[in-house]
């Protein structure tokens, strides 16, 4: 009986090593990077504001136990929901080629599980009319998956499309002290009051023929308030960047084929670049049929590839 005993208390101990309040017994192994014991890709509900919330999270094949990984959140347009952000975005398979944490939260509706939307701090919808705190939710967000997956704390960007990229914007403009950079497509920066904590790499990349959120002109002279449904020119959103960043001179202008151009901002605090796809509209370059709100693209360019570079290529 005292040796059945003795046995038990082992295999108690074992077990408690496994628990969150003794993760710190667990050593790493030398030259190899080692991760607590943690969820799989999936599917997931943190609370926030006595609201649930789901978000969706992707690691790389053959590299889930990793520490030290970046960190991408993407954030779907409305309508949209971040499973069909996931799915279609090709996000995903980029994060197994270039090995990142790939987290895909959702936003809110009343009822309808598809016709998501977010508190993008300007108009309009179920999020906004709400009052919904989406800068709160993506900010825990943030702050549990570097505890709980040990990811980069350095290395945490996000991205969105359309509204989700007006989204993106409102985050950086209340929490860029967690993010490492920010791109942007085909969204609108409506925003008039923003004081970022810190300069960000910033990435924006918007079709010329995009109906749903035009591309626009120069900036006007006079900031007129908005009237619903109605967006700043891309001028406004790169003008704006450029002063945070310190940005001097004109944009250096590469063409990277004959209906793609790309200006680069010579800036002193972080990086600013400005891709401009002349033949298309509302669209996620290079995303899979099925994305929900998304053109087709007639450019051929991959915007995934594009976002990964720009964050990788720089210092």
């Amino acid at each position: 009986m005292v040796w059945v005993s003795v046995r038990c208390l082992m295999y108690a101990f074992c077990a408690a090593l496994l628990l969150p309040g003794c993760r710190a017994e667990l050593k790493e192994a030398p030259g190899a990077p080692f991760a607590r014991i943690r969820l799989p890709s999936g599917s997931f509900v943190l609370t926030h504001g006595n609201r649930p919330r789901r978000y969706h999270v992707h690691l790389p094949q053959a590299r889930e136990h990793e520490v030290k990984l970046p960190l991408v959140l993407a954030l779907h347009g409305a309508p949209g929901h971040g499973a069909n952000m996931a799915e279609f975005s090709g996000l995903r398979e980029l994060a197994d080629r270039r090995g990142f944490i790939a987290v895909f939260p959702d936003g809110t509706s009343a009822q309808d599980p598809v016709f998501l939307n977010w508190n993008s701090g300007s108009c309009c919808g179920y999020a906004y009319v709400n009052q919904i705190d989406d800068l709160g939710f993506l900010r825990q967000l943030i702050l549990s998956l570097l505890e709980h997956y040990r990811a980069d704390s350095k290395r945490v960007y996000m991205t969105g499309f359309s509204k989700g990229g007006m989204m993106a914007y409102y985050f950086a403009c209340h929490h860029a002290d967690l993010l490492a950079g920010i791109a942007i497509v085909a969204g609108a920066f409506n925003l008039s009051d923003c004081n970022p904590a810190r300069s960000l790499d910033v990435l924006i990349v918007h079709g010329r023929l995009d109906a749903a959120i035009p591309y626009g002109g120069p900036v006007p002279k006079t900031l007129l308030p908005l009237a619903d449904y109605e967006s700043r020119p891309v001028s406004y959103a790169v003008q704006f960047w450029r002063r945070v960043n310190q940005c001097t001179g004109v944009g250096y202008r590469t063409m990277v084929h004959e209906t793609i151009e790309m200006f680069d901002y010579p800036c002193v605090n972080a990086a600013l670049r400005l891709i401009t796809l002349k033949s298309d509209g509302h669209t996620w370059p290079g995303a899979f049929d099925g994305l929900i709100g998304a053109e087709k693209s007639r450019s051929g360019f991959s915007v995934n590839e594009a976002i990964w570079n720009f964050w990788q290529d720089l210092p």
